[in-house]
């Protein structure tokens, strides 16, 4: 943790609706925070308020049992409530979630091989939908190195983007912290309920002789 501590400070916590505040007294309860009246005021009783609120839930269920049922007890020594709050260990995640790549350990791409991984300088890099044809990203495991080659010709001055995936806004905004207008792969559910077979409409029939 002290290695990597210079490098995971120098950053913000992105605004993601899965963090709490330190005013909450880190236990997320009582006195809600500004992101918890954000979803109560704009998204009360929508599908997006529904995951906010799962993300928030599955967050707080981690910390209890990593850390009030686990670390708190077994390594009082290194962690404490004092020191590690919902608070801190929620906006940790949210530096992961936001700037950590998915790369394969080795060739085979298999899923059992995925993993995430932190790279510094390369998790500056900016996202855009059409960018994935920008660079070449690349992953060796014996020795650990990752390359983020150009793929085309980028003039001085000019922003190197990459694509964080094709992700819905919903998405965007639960594991970056943004949404973006007119986004493609946005898409809404429709339900409809049909009519049954033996409605009049279609039991009904005409005769005659």
């Amino acid at each position: 943790a002290l290695f990597y501590g210079p490098y995971a400070s120098i950053f913000p916590p992105p605004p993601l609706p899965s963090c709490f505040e330190e005013n909450d007294g880190g236990k997320g309860e009582g006195v809600p925070d500004e992101i918890g009246k954000f979803i109560d005021r704009e998204l009360a009783q929508t599908y997006s308020g529904e995951q906010v609120l799962k993300l928030r839930r599955a967050t707080q269920k981690a910390y209890e049992q990593l850390f009030v049922q686990g670390l708190f007890q077994t390594h009082p020594h290194l962690f404490s409530s004092e020191t590690t709050t919902l608070a801190s260990w929620s906006k940790s995640l949210a530096k992961v979630w936001s700037r950590s790549y998915n790369l394969y350990r080795d060739r085979s791409q298999r899923g059992d091989r995925l993993m995430w991984a932190m790279v510094p300088l390369a998790d500056l890099v900016n996202h855009a939908l059409d960018a994935e044809n920008n660079y070449i990203q690349d992953f060796d495991a014996d020795p650990p190195s990752f390359k983020l080659r150009l793929a085309k010709d980028v003039k001085e001055g000019e922003e190197l983007l990459i694509t964080y995936g094709a992700h819905t806004s919903l998405q965007y905004f639960l594991f970056y912290g943004f949404v973006l207008p007119n986004n493609p792969y946005d898409f809404i559910n429709l339900r409809v309920k049909l009519p049954s077979s033996s409605s009049p409409s279609s039991s009904s029939s005409s005769s005659s002789s």
